[in-house]
């Protein structure tokens, strides 16, 4: 029976840097698939204190050595599987070994999108490829950061439908041309380093105090107020706000998968690819006969790709053969 704790809170500050070092992916959960719109949107809802809605994170209820796969959090995301420079951004969360994991650590059931969001915007970025490019063509496609306009946060007549705060995912920082926005890496909010931690972030002072000048020289004075006001939102939002709600089941494996598939079910619909690939990793060799991690994640999903341009009345009858196969050979 699964030991559920009181839901917590905690800032996006606190949160992050446990993601790679004691919070990861479970190999049932899907790879991340969020399109640059949902994000704007989710540090739109950050900055004007809206709901973020709340995470579901596994803990281990032995006492032993945790041995259940783990993945990482994405850095830098491609949106297309086409893209296939190794020395590039990956796609897909890499398998950590067991000996690069602690002996405790947890798995992150639902809100691994919104985490990796928040994860990329600060510490990485976001490719897309140009309308028209070449998929074999490296210079058509685009490696971008996101960026926060300075000069927006005016609420319209439509706002319960656009955003208030304006995010764009680009390579300019700084006045557009047109002089009505002024666009602000937020990956600025934290230090130049390859791994992040609570030191990391920027102190509101320093802030403040490197980055308004050089914004105050290119705006128009009466702007000013507004951009202070808006720079000190930013830092606010990843800092100070308790946004991060989250729960803590406390389980073992079968019903982890159960939990997964409930909670999803109530948000972005699983598609059949999404429930067979929770369902087989349950029963996936975790070894191979050289006693390495297998990458239960990476061989199933080079299969289900072909399967999930089209939910075909023939795909549903393959899944529900597959799923039969899987129960046939289930342990006993």
């Amino acid at each position: 029976m699964p030991v559920e704790a009181s839901p917590e809170t905690e800032s996006v500050r606190d949160i992050l840097p446990r993601l790679n070092d004691s919070l990861f992916i479970p190999c049932l959960q899907r790879d991340y698939c969020w399109k640059q719109k949902q994000i704007k949107m989710l540090w739109d809802s950050l900055l004007r204190g809206l709901p973020l809605g709340s995470l579901l994170i596994w803990e281990d209820e032995g006492d032993g050595v945790r041995t259940e796969p783990a993945y990482s959090f994405i850095q830098h995301y491609v949106d297309e599987r086409a893209y296939s420079w190794a020395d590039g951004p990956q796609r897909y969360s890499q398998r950590f070994n067991f000996e690069e994991l602690p002996d405790s650590y947890s798995l992150v059931l639902d809100g691994q999108q919104r985490l990796t969001s928040f994860y990329l915007s600060l510490m990485g970025s976001f490719t897309t490829r140009k309308h028209g490019g070449w998929k074999s063509n490296r210079g058509a496609w685009n490696q971008r950061e996101l960026h926060f306009d300075l000069l927006s946060g005016e609420k319209t007549e439509d706002h319960d439908r656009d955003l208030v705060y304006d995010f764009d995912f680009r390579k300019g920082r700084g006045l557009s041309e047109s002089g009505d926005s002024y666009w602000f890496p937020v990956n600025e909010l934290v230090t130049d380093s390859d791994s992040l931690t609570s030191e990391s972030f920027v102190e509101k002072e320093t802030l403040l105090e490197e980055k308004l000048p050089e914004i105050e020289s290119k705006v128009d004075a009466d702007e000013v107020p507004k951009v202070e006001k808006n720079l000190e939102r930013l830092w606010w939002g990843v800092n100070q706000r308790e946004a991060i709600l989250y729960e803590t089941t406390h389980t073992d494996e079968r019903t982890a998968r159960e939990l997964f598939i409930r909670r999803n079910k109530a948000g972005k619909v699983l598609s059949g690819v999404d429930i067979l690939l929770a369902l087989l990793t349950g029963y996936w060799e975790r070894v191979d006969d050289e006693s390495k991690p297998t990458d239960a994640k990476k061989q199933i999903e080079r299969f289900t790709e072909k399967l999930s341009a089209n939910d075909t009345i023939g795909q549903k009858y393959l899944y529900i053969e597959l799923l039969s196969s899987v129960w046939s050979r289930r342990p006993r």
